[in-house]
């Protein structure tokens, strides 16, 4: 089971059981309940779920900060796992860099700068006609076949095929760097 409480320790939530995954709504609210800020067993990773908290942790980068170390970036009941694919990555020199929403200041305003002048509104305005098209040619690509597979076919390849159209990817590799992705 994902989730019991315990009267000592209160709810034990494992947020990595895929069952749980599926849906994890009924464990967010038991955590908003009974443990807000909630310590994840055997880590140093906590869970904060009432908003007065989260907008506390957001707004205080030197107390949380957005960085954490590469040993957490897999599931932490397997940290010597981590551990082995962290050692592999240093060696093979494939040090991860972390994503925007893992860095603090100043790094992360630099970075995000780069992201808003990509994404301010008269760019997005330039692209628009695109984007358009680009719906319009998915949609076209099963509108035939009467059903979809609306987040396989449509909600995954618009932002992909478009933020590669941006970066200069080519369109028939934005499947392989979405799996490497994914897989990291």
């Amino acid at each position: 089971m994902a989730t019991q409480s315990d009267a000592k320790t209160g709810p034990q939530v494992n947020l990595f059981d895929p069952d749980l995954q599926q849906c994890p709504y009924d464990a967010y609210k038991e955590l908003r309940d009974e443990a807000p800020v909630y310590n994840i067993p055997g880590t140093q990773l906590y869970v904060v779920t009432r908003y007065d908290h989260v907008r506390e942790v957001l707004m205080d980068p030197q107390r949380f900060p957005s960085s954490a170390p590469m040993n957490i970036r897999t599931n932490p009941i397997d940290l010597e796992r981590g551990k082995k694919i962290a050692a592999r990555f240093q060696e093979k020199g494939w040090v991860p860099e972390p994503t925007l929403a893992g860095r603090d200041d100043p790094n992360h305003k630099q970075m995000r700068a780069m992201f808003n002048e990509a994404f301010k509104p008269s760019r997005i305005k330039q692209i628009d006609p695109r984007v358009e098209s680009l719906a319009y040619e998915l949609i076209d690509e099963f509108l035939e076949d009467g059903h979809c597979d609306w987040v396989r076919q449509f909600c995954i390849p618009l932002p992909l095929f478009i933020i590669g159209e941006q970066m200069g990817a080519k369109r028939e590799d934005m499947w392989k760097i979405k799996g490497w992705t994914d897989a990291f």
